[in-house]
């Protein structure tokens, strides 16, 4: 471990890092289930469009903020039901449900729990690359000026083997700024033994105050090369050391970390896997949350986007185990339906779930709510803007893949209609996620076009171009029509969706 920094710091990436470690252990959160969607961003920043094969709609849907879904006072969390499409009973018989469930912020006295958390540091040769290690070692700093007195802190580093460098010590004045001079000392150098590093981590942790909530947080990239098993393998000693009562999760780092790998750890740990471009918190309010979805007389399920690979397909009931969720989570989810049935209520929806302590199941239900008279309101238009995003994810999904088969001009065809279906709504939306979705749509296309040009192709023939004098509706239709020839799907709707809410 004997190299020494040859880049400057990347101050970026180090913000987020130690965003994603100080507000995953104290402060909000948002949905842990963006993994892919940070994922798919650092690919596309590098020209590369193969993001399709790990992209997941519901992670994509969850990286957006839900500020406009309230939880109720004295609730743990909220289950809402709204439909995307201004008329449930339109002459194609299919509806786009969203079901929303969002928690609570943590009280006072869970921010002041405390913790104890060893962190497992990978210092391989392969962490020089791109100023993995030094943005670590930042970030780690970072984060131990954040931690409270009385919290519990260790640190494992492994290459070729792994090794102690900070036993288990309680934070106070002259322990933080130990800790700190011994961090920048790390040096990186030999191979990637993941596995070595988990098995000394997990040893560690049991050294820690048994009342204390405890956790292991893998940061590496992936790329294990020494006494090399498959992630089933590895995956099956976090399974083991959960439940013995410790959780992992795991931070993957740089463009070509193994998803594969540290995404099976952190599952089987029962923790959560991170990209490096996110932040989140650990906060737990509630643990083995299950959602019912069932339809209701003269209705049927489709498809659930986000649910399990089997969620296609005609249905009555689907069940999806949503696991544990943070303070100020929240999970989107999009239900396909079809049918007429005598009432306005295609669907109905229930969550049940226990508290972290115990305490017995909770249930909370919810059924369709109608409320489209006012098209402004604040729920319609995060239903709009959701709405928006699904179309984008599902799009960009199927863009990769038109790009795998070499058919650039369809893509390029199909990026243009999404950037003109974003700009609509993105006139009445006060979050600005759609000027975020354009950025992302933007970089797509100008892959493309690139790619286009490098084929000797021309881009004229496909492009969907927006006149700015053209009538909204005749804009709209003319993007249902294009989307259909390439994407099969309920496009309809989410035209009539645009046409609610930006009437007069």
């Amino acid at each position: 471990m004997n190299s020494k920094m040859k880049h400057p710091i990347t101050f970026a990436r180090v913000e987020l890092l130690f965003l994603l470690l100080s507000f995953s252990i104290f402060s909000y959160a948002c949905s842990s289930q963006t993994s892919s969607y940070y994922y798919a961003q650092k690919q596309i920043e590098h020209g590369d469009l193969s993001y399709h094969q790990y992209l997941k709609v519901n992670e994509y849907m969850n990286a957006f903020p839900q500020n406009e879904i309230e939880v109720p006072a004295n609730q743990d969390l909220t289950l809402q039901v709204h439909s995307f499409s201004k008329n449930p009973n339109s002459k194609e018989n299919k509806n786009l449900i969203q079901i929303a469930v969002k928690t609570r912020f943590p009280n006072s006295e869970e921010v002041r729990a405390k913790k104890a958390l060893c962190f497992v540091l990978d210092v391989s040769g392969s962490m020089e690359g791109d100023n993995k290690l030094e943005d670590s070692k930042a970030a780690l700093i970072q984060f131990l000026m954040e931690m409270k007195v009385g919290d519990e802190f260790s640190l494992v580093v492994f290459d070729n083997d792994a090794s102690t460098f900070i036993s288990p010590q309680t934070i106070d004045l002259n322990s933080r700024k130990k800790i700190i001079s011994k961090v920048k000392d790390i040096q990186a150098g030999g191979g990637t033994n993941i596995e070595a590093g988990l098995i000394l981590g997990y040893s560690e942790m049991s050294k820690f105050h048994p009342r204390s909530t405890r956790r292991l947080i893998l940061l590496t990239d992936g790329i294990s090369n020494v006494n090399v098993h498959t992630p089933e393998e590895i995956a099956k000693k976090a399974k083991v050391q959960y439940l013995e009562g410790s959780k992992i999760s795991t931070i993957g780092l740089g463009y070509d970390v193994n998803q594969t790998l540290l995404r099976s750890l952190a599952e089987n740990g029962k923790g959560h896997y991170y990209f490096a471009d996110n932040a989140k918190t650990l906060t737990k309010i509630v643990r083995e949350a299950r959602l019912i979805i069932s339809s209701n007389s003269g209705y049927k399920i489709l498809h659930v986007y986000g649910g399990p690979e089997n969620s296609k397909g005609v249905s009555d009931k689907i069940v999806l185990n949503l696991g544990e969720l943070n303070a100020n989570d929240w999970r989107i989810i999009v239900v396909e339906v079809s049918g007429k049935g005598e009432v306005y209520n295609p669907i109905s929806a229930q969550i049940t779930y226990s508290y972290p302590k115990g305490n017995g199941i909770q249930k909370v239900s919810a059924d369709l709510k109608r409320e489209m008279s006012n098209s402004n309101s604040q729920v319609n238009l995060n239903v709009a803007r959701n709405s928006v995003i699904f179309s984008n994810a599902m799009s960009l999904i199927e863009i990769g893949k038109l790009a795998e088969s070499e058919k650039y001009q369809d893509a390029f065809n199909l990026v243009n209609l999404q950037m003109n279906n974003n700009r609509i709504l993105s006139e009445i939306d006060p979050t600005n996620s759609l000027d975020r979705e354009l950025e992302t749509l933007s970089k797509v296309r100008n892959i493309l076009e690139y790619k286009i040009r490098m084929n000797g192709l021309s881009d004229s023939k496909f492009e969907a171009k927006s006149d700015e004098k053209k009538n909204l509706f005749e804009l709209i239709q003319l993007g249902v029509s294009l989307t259909a020839k390439v994407i099969p799907g309920p496009w309809t709707l989410v035209a009539e969706l645009f046409l609610a809410l930006t009437a007069p």
